[in-house]
Protein backbone atom coordinates (compact mmCIF):
# COMPACT_ATOMS: atom_id res chain seq x y z
CA UNK A 1 0.00 0.00 0.00
CA UNK A 2 1.21 3.51 -0.80
CA UNK A 3 2.11 5.70 2.15
CA UNK A 4 -0.24 8.45 0.91
CA UNK A 5 -3.19 6.05 0.95
CA UNK A 6 -2.25 4.67 4.36
CA UNK A 7 -1.86 8.24 5.67
CA UNK A 8 -5.38 9.10 4.50
CA UNK A 9 -6.78 6.10 6.35
CA UNK A 10 -4.62 6.94 9.36
CA UNK A 11 -6.14 10.44 9.37
CA UNK A 12 -9.63 8.90 9.47
CA UNK A 13 -8.53 6.62 12.32
CA UNK A 14 -7.19 9.59 14.30
CA UNK A 15 -10.42 11.50 13.68
CA UNK A 16 -13.08 8.85 14.29
CA UNK A 17 -11.41 6.46 16.73
CA UNK A 18 -9.06 8.74 18.65
CA UNK A 19 -11.00 12.01 18.35
CA UNK A 20 -7.90 14.09 17.56
CA UNK A 21 -8.37 17.69 16.52
CA UNK A 22 -7.95 18.83 12.93
CA UNK A 23 -4.72 20.67 13.82
CA UNK A 24 -3.20 17.61 15.48
CA UNK A 25 -4.13 15.40 12.55
CA UNK A 26 -2.69 17.95 10.14
CA UNK A 27 0.61 17.94 12.04
CA UNK A 28 0.69 14.13 12.03
CA UNK A 29 0.05 13.97 8.29
CA UNK A 30 2.70 16.62 7.64
CA UNK A 31 5.24 14.59 9.60
CA UNK A 32 4.34 11.42 7.69
CA UNK A 33 4.62 13.18 4.32
CA UNK A 34 7.95 14.65 5.38
CA UNK A 35 9.22 11.20 6.34
CA UNK A 36 8.09 9.80 2.98
CA UNK A 37 9.66 12.62 0.96
CA UNK A 38 12.96 12.84 2.82
CA UNK A 39 13.58 9.09 2.89
CA UNK A 40 12.10 8.56 -0.61
CA UNK A 41 9.83 5.88 0.86
CA UNK A 42 6.61 5.55 -1.14
CA UNK A 43 5.23 2.21 0.02
CA UNK A 44 4.37 1.13 3.55
CA UNK A 45 6.06 -2.22 2.96
CA UNK A 46 9.43 -0.49 2.53
CA UNK A 47 9.38 1.11 5.99
CA UNK A 48 12.16 -0.56 7.96
CA UNK A 49 14.68 0.26 10.64
CA UNK A 50 17.09 1.70 8.04
CA UNK A 51 14.51 4.20 6.75
CA UNK A 52 13.59 5.23 10.30
CA UNK A 53 17.28 5.72 11.15
CA UNK A 54 17.80 7.69 7.92
CA UNK A 55 14.92 9.97 8.88
CA UNK A 56 16.40 10.49 12.34
CA UNK A 57 19.79 11.42 10.83
CA UNK A 58 18.15 13.86 8.42
CA UNK A 59 16.28 15.52 11.29
CA UNK A 60 19.53 15.89 13.24
CA UNK A 61 21.37 17.34 10.21
CA UNK A 62 18.62 19.90 9.73
CA UNK A 63 19.16 21.02 13.32
CA UNK A 64 15.65 20.40 14.60
CA UNK A 65 15.16 20.90 18.33
CA UNK A 66 15.14 17.64 20.29
CA UNK A 67 11.51 18.22 21.26
CA UNK A 68 10.56 18.50 17.57
CA UNK A 69 12.54 15.38 16.70
CA UNK A 70 10.76 13.50 19.50
CA UNK A 71 7.36 14.63 18.24
CA UNK A 72 8.13 13.62 14.66
CA UNK A 73 9.43 10.23 15.79
CA UNK A 74 6.39 9.73 18.03
CA UNK A 75 4.15 10.47 15.04
CA UNK A 76 6.06 7.98 12.93
CA UNK A 77 5.85 5.39 15.71
CA UNK A 78 2.08 5.82 16.00
CA UNK A 79 1.73 5.55 12.22
CA UNK A 80 3.83 2.39 12.13
CA UNK A 81 1.76 0.83 14.93
CA UNK A 82 -1.34 1.62 12.90
CA UNK A 83 -0.09 0.10 9.62
CA UNK A 84 1.10 -3.03 11.45
CA UNK A 85 -2.30 -3.35 13.14
CA UNK A 86 -3.99 -3.04 9.74
CA UNK A 87 -1.71 -5.77 8.33
CA UNK A 88 0.05 -3.57 5.76
CA UNK A 89 3.46 -3.97 7.40
CA UNK A 90 4.76 -7.13 9.07
CA UNK A 91 7.40 -5.87 11.49
CA UNK A 92 6.77 -3.11 14.01
CA UNK A 93 10.13 -1.37 13.69
CA UNK A 94 8.87 1.48 15.87
CA UNK A 95 9.82 -0.53 18.97
CA UNK A 96 13.46 0.17 18.07
CA UNK A 97 13.07 3.94 17.87
CA UNK A 98 15.29 5.71 20.37
CA UNK A 99 14.20 9.20 21.27
CA UNK A 100 16.82 11.86 21.92
CA UNK A 101 17.10 12.92 25.54
CA UNK A 102 16.74 16.57 26.40
CA UNK A 103 17.03 18.51 29.58
CA UNK A 104 13.80 19.69 31.03
CA UNK A 105 13.70 23.31 32.05
CA UNK A 106 13.25 24.13 35.67
CA UNK A 107 10.07 26.03 36.46
CA UNK A 108 10.35 29.76 36.97
CA UNK A 109 10.11 30.70 40.59
CA UNK A 110 7.76 33.35 41.87
CA UNK A 111 9.57 36.03 43.82
CA UNK A 112 8.85 36.50 47.48
CA UNK A 113 7.66 40.04 46.71
CA UNK A 114 5.10 38.70 44.19
CA UNK A 115 3.82 36.15 46.69
CA UNK A 116 3.32 38.89 49.28
CA UNK A 117 1.49 41.05 46.73
CA UNK A 118 -0.84 38.19 45.82
CA UNK A 119 -1.56 37.43 49.47
CA UNK A 120 -2.11 41.10 50.28
CA UNK A 121 -4.56 41.45 47.37
CA UNK A 122 -6.38 38.31 48.49
CA UNK A 123 -6.65 39.67 52.02
CA UNK A 124 -7.99 42.99 50.74
CA UNK A 125 -10.64 41.23 48.68
CA UNK A 126 -11.70 39.04 51.61
CA UNK A 127 -12.21 42.19 53.78
CA UNK A 128 -14.87 43.41 51.31
CA UNK A 129 -17.02 40.29 51.63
Amino acid sequence: MRIDDAATRFDQFLDYERGYSKNTRSSYLGDIRQFSQWTKTTDVESINLDTVNTYFIILKKRAYQKTSVNRKLATLSTFIHYVVREGWLKDDVSVHIEYPKYQKRLPKLVSQKSVHQILDERNQISHFR
